[in-house]
């Protein structure tokens, strides 16, 4: 949960110098790198008019463009146009077209190598699709979002396909909330076996639990070429310090945040596919080559040479570089009534005092959950609830949410 997003329709308000920037930009790689840039310092309303502009490019990074552009919406409140393009990007990413039909067959006539994102880039966009249904109260769509969520993880490496804890925790969550409490249960002890520390993962403790809270730590694991001739990828952890938050409602502690998923790990352990075993092949006869006309002193050296630098061996490093490094949560029980949370964030024990945020008249209700969502991030501005981040927010009207996409 971010700083307030404001109108679109105010673009007035905007300085002269952005929207020249806008107009200059158009929708090639420097509206990518502004809205990055933006994004990074907390002002996602900026950042999503920059990922706006590249979200129908049909090009290999069709898929990319449209993740980004959710990130940004998601983080500032605009949930349905966050649902939009997570939906336009899990129909190329789960394998068929859609309403994107006609912009994959032209890719595709162009032999582009299209972005799909690796499991767990799969699993967080069904991940988020979920919250935003569970804010919304519809915990059937909820649920069903979680469960595409663990699908999309199921193609990680063997031993690792049930541990997308977050995605089981909360589709426990929904159980409870569709009154199916045996699966509740079995939900919450599957996400208890992957992460036995985490004091939420309990059934009983969350039956009276009105207030749930996911905080998002971190970037995103980074992507770094690795094995031969850099043909095969692998995952670094991404540049931060935070371990931890505690979240306060009115001055009262509420909870120290636990776990729930750490992304490095989910990462590391997708599984290696056909593809890499043929990036190895590739990145193994590309050293040969090196090596061969390093070795030949006739005229056949310059050819051998020449063949090595055209073989196409590197990896892609693309990636959905916006994800947090990790997903903690905490849940509580709170009486009804308008509430002030602060959020803090610790990194070796200590308080990293620039990182605290502060939100006020944050509404809990009698009869529904409070779903809460924070990301850390250096001097983020302290702010109320915006209409958008209401936990009572469905829609701007009914006809917009009857005309979102549906699971």
């Amino acid at each position: 949960m971010d700083s307030p997003r404001r109108n679109p329709r105010k673009c007035s308000a905007l300085p002269a110098v952005l929207l020249l920037c806008l107009a200059a930009v158009g929708c090639g790689s420097s509206a990518r790198h502004f809205g990055r840039q933006a994004f990074r310092r907390h002002d996602y309303e900026t950042a999503q008019m920059f990922f706006e502009k590249n979200k129908d490019k049909a090009d290999r990074n069709f898929v990319l463009y449209n993740l980004e552009w959710a990130s940004a919406a998601f983080e500032g409140g605009d949930y349905l146009t966050a649902r939009r393009a997570l939906e336009t990007a899990a129909e190329v990413m789960r394998g068929y077209g859609g309403s994107t039909e006609g912009i994959i067959s032209l890719i595709a006539n162009e032999s582009a190598k299209m972005f799909k994102g690796d499991p767990f880039e799969r699993a967080m966009a069904n991940f988020y699709d979920g919250l935003i249904y569970y804010r919304w109260g519809d915990y059937g769509n909820a649920r069903a979002a979680f469960h595409q969520a663990l699908m999309a993880d199921a193609s990680s490496a063997e031993d690792h396909r049930e541990d997308f804890a977050v995605a089981q925790f909360m589709i426990g969550k929904c159980y409870q909330k569709l009154g199916e409490p045996d699966n509740a249960r079995i939900s919450f002890e599957k996400a208890r076996k992957a992460y036995p520390d985490n004091p939420y993962f309990s059934g009983k403790a969350l039956r009276d639990h009105n207030v749930l809270i996911i905080l998002q730590l971190g970037k995103a694991p980074k992507k770094i070429a690795a094995g031969p001739a850099g043909s095969l990828d692998d995952r670094v952890r991404g540049n931060y310090r935070e371990t931890r938050a505690k979240v306060y409602a009115n001055r009262k502690l509420l909870g120290a945040s636990s776990c729930a998923v750490d992304l490095l790990h989910q990462a590391k352990t997708s599984g290696r596919t056909a593809k890499d075993t043929i990036q190895a092949a590739k990145g193994v006869a590309k050293t040969g080559l090196f090596a061969a006309a390093a070795a030949t002193q006739d005229d056949t050296s310059a050819g051998l040479l020449l063949a090595a630098l055209l073989m196409p061996a590197q990896a892609d490093l693309r990636q959905w570089d916006l994800l947090p490094g990790e997903i903690h949560v905490v849940s509580a029980k709170l009486p009804p009534g308008s509430y002030t949370f602060k959020v803090e964030f610790f990194a070796d024990g200590k308080r990293m005092n620039d990182f605290r945020q502060v939100w006020h008249y944050v509404p809990v209700e009698e009869d529904r959950d409070t779903l809460l969502v924070f990301r850390s991030g250096r001097n983020k501005a302290n702010g109320h609830m915006p209409p958008r981040q209401n936990p009572v927010f469905r829609a701007e009207n009914d006809e917009d949410l009857a005309s979102a996409p549906q699971n």
